[in-house]
């Protein structure tokens, strides 16, 4: 609880009262302790599409041992990120994935929810540069929303927001429209990036419906 509550108060200064209140919102409800159990404890670790930074910073509070680097290509998101982490030292953030990597190789790789606004073809060259980026031994976590299957109240209000949010401007993405996908999709698009193995786990969000998976 301590690092929800300082990654929160980090950004006291730094954003707009609205602002300060969508990230206290999102910091409460996404499950954090379980995204961290499952990445390295150790060792460096990428996030791809950070926006304002509240996975990283999280990441990084949790364990000194990590070294987490991030971008995000929005840079309005960027600069709140950047200076919200000013005092971390394990944390830095860049605009493009080849100034955080550096060449160097990661231990894991964290996506979440950034790929349903990218075509296929963008997710498959993201998941090839993560593959790359990937040491031997290191594991993807992806995070998204699915295809709607039809029936579920929740995931269906869930992808109404996700549309409003994109038409207002709130979510911005390289393109007009947004990419639910089936699992088959998912898995015909983690192979082509050069994942060939997936291990689900469990990190619910209230009102929110998701896949949360383990890739390598």
């Amino acid at each position: 609880m301590v690092a929800r509550g300082e990654v929160i108060a980090s950004y006291v200064g730094h954003a707009s009262p609205a602002l300060l209140t969508f990230l206290a919102a999102r910091v409460a409800m996404v499950p954090l302790a379980r995204v961290s159990d499952k990445l390295p404890s150790q060792g460096r670790l990428l996030e791809v599409g950070c926006g304002h930074g509240v996975v990283s910073q999280y990441l990084a509070r949790r364990s000194s041992g990590r070294q987490v680097v991030a971008f995000d290509p929005d840079h309005r998101r960027l600069h709140v990120a950047t200076a919200a982490a000013r005092r971390l030292p394990n944390l830095q953030l860049y605009p493009s994935a080849d100034a955080a990597l550096q060449g160097a190789q990661v231990s894991g790789v964290v996506i979440i929810g950034v790929l349903y606004l990218l075509d296929d073809a963008q997710v498959v060259s993201i998941l090839k540069m993560a593959r790359r980026a990937l040491r031997d031994d290191g594991v993807l976590l992806l995070s998204d929303i699915p295809a709607d299957t039809g029936g579920d109240w929740i995931h269906r209000l869930h992808i109404l927001r996700e549309r409003l949010s994109l038409a207002s401007g709130f979510v911005t993405g390289p393109g007009p429209s947004l990419h639910f996908r089936s699992t088959e999709r998912w898995r015909e698009l983690l192979l082509d990036g050069g994942f060939q193995t997936i291990a689900r786990f469990s990190a619910p969000v209230a009102l929110h419906r998701t896949f949360d998976w383990i890739c390598s």
